[in-house]
């Protein structure tokens, strides 16, 4: 196996790294509280823009820090 780093996160996430990297790389995350919280992140950030709010034109800015902004928060 081999050694991984914080480095290896956004090949990770894109599911680029090769099998024997992203096996390396789960041991990484595992101890690595940078890494959860950025995995952990960009994937609420992924669910946000999949979501039915961004099908009906609200895109992932209106999600900030886990607050879903709406238009009556103007009022």
């Amino acid at each position: 196996m081999t050694k991984s780093s914080c480095n290896d996160l956004e090949a990770f996430y894109a599911g680029t790294l090769v099998p024997d990297a992203a096996e390396a790389f789960r041991g990484h995350l595992a101890t690595c509280s940078r890494c959860q919280s950025l995995l952990s992140l960009w994937m609420q950030v992924e669910a946000s823009a999949l979501s039915p709010m961004a099908a009906n034109g609200r895109g992932t800015h209106e999600v900030v820090n886990g607050y879903h902004l709406n238009d009556e928060d103007d009022e």
